[in-house]
């Protein structure tokens, strides 16, 4: 129906307008910040490359609305390489949040601090690698990814969850 490709189309334009003009990046909810945390970047990333690859969820999407996705797409990944951090001449992984005009690490909520995260990371990696026929960028991006997160896993630890019985929680 007309109604819901328009509401549709709304909520990307939406998207598209809040995308940070100078950087590339979305921001999330609680700071003006490049969010890779709570998939915000890599939502939206993943949602555009969708439209970008034509899925047939999508293929109601075309003309100036479809350039503009695939042109914000690109300036977020341009941004998401240029985040990468670099450590002693060596790029490593992701933060949650990086600065729109620096693209520097940052910290958001307190427990959110200012260092390399394997979840966002892994999150971004898994985008980067579903891109099809991929650059040298990106790739070199996916290697050095991928290359920290197997230097930086923890051996010997296991993580054990025991759920409180029930009624022994605060609502």
């Amino acid at each position: 129906k007309i109604e819901y490709k328009q509401s549709a189309e709304k909520g990307l334009n939406y998207i598209l307008e809040i995308q940070n003009p100078k950087s590339g990046g979305w921001r999330g909810w609680d700071i003006d910040a490049i969010t890779y945390n709570d998939e915000i970047m890599t939502g939206v990333m993943n949602l555009f490359l969708d439209i970008k690859e034509r899925d047939e969820k999508y293929s109601w999407v075309d003309g100036a609305l479809y350039k503009k996705i695939c042109h914000s797409l690109d300036r977020a990944i341009t941004v998401t390489l240029k985040c990468q951090i670099e450590q002693n001449g060596k790029k490593t992984a992701w933060c949650q949040q990086h600065s729109h005009k620096t693209l520097r690490p940052m910290q958001a909520r307190t427990f959110e601090l200012r260092s390399i995260t394997a979840n966002e990371s892994s999150d971004i990696l898994m985008f980067l690698m579903r891109i099809k026929n991929p650059g040298k960028r990106i790739k070199k991006s996916i290697r050095a990814g991928v290359a920290w997160l197997k230097e930086s896993k923890i051996k010997g630890l296991k993580i054990e969850r025991d759920p409180l019985p029930k009624g022994e929680y605060i609502n």
